[in-house]
């Protein structure tokens, strides 16, 4: 998105590099383990993931910082660990995976 590949650690590191020079953009650490694939939306200049038990967390996709997050689902469901945390944007709403249970929430509030 926008000329930015985004690049996620197993230890939730995120970062992103620019697509034409390869530098750099920002990097942020966060305490989140096993993060999803990112989803990026234009409309709110944001990053989304979610890992799997089911915390979202969303970062400025201009700055690295962290805007929100949310807790973990009460039940992941039992397949949390065998399946990858996906999340993704489906017109205005994140829509996201954890384990065997699919969740959604607003991309601009997490409640």
């Amino acid at each position: 998105m926008d000329d930015v590949v985004y690049f996620v650690r197993s230890d939730g590191t995120v970062t992103a590099v620019s697509a034409h020079s390869g530098r750099q953009l920002w990097q942020k650490t966060t305490d989140m383990e096993s993060l999803s694939a990112p989803a990026v939306s234009a409309t709110y200049k944001r990053v989304y993931f979610s890992n799997r038990f089911g915390r979202l967390l969303a970062l400025d996709s201009r700055t690295g910082a962290e805007v929100w997050r949310t807790s973990a689902l009460d039940a992941p469901g039992d397949k949390a660990q065998e399946y990858p945390p996906r999340v993704l944007l489906v017109k205005d709403a994140i829509v996201a995976l954890a384990g065997d249970t699919a969740f959604s929430r607003s991309p601009n509030r997490p409640t």
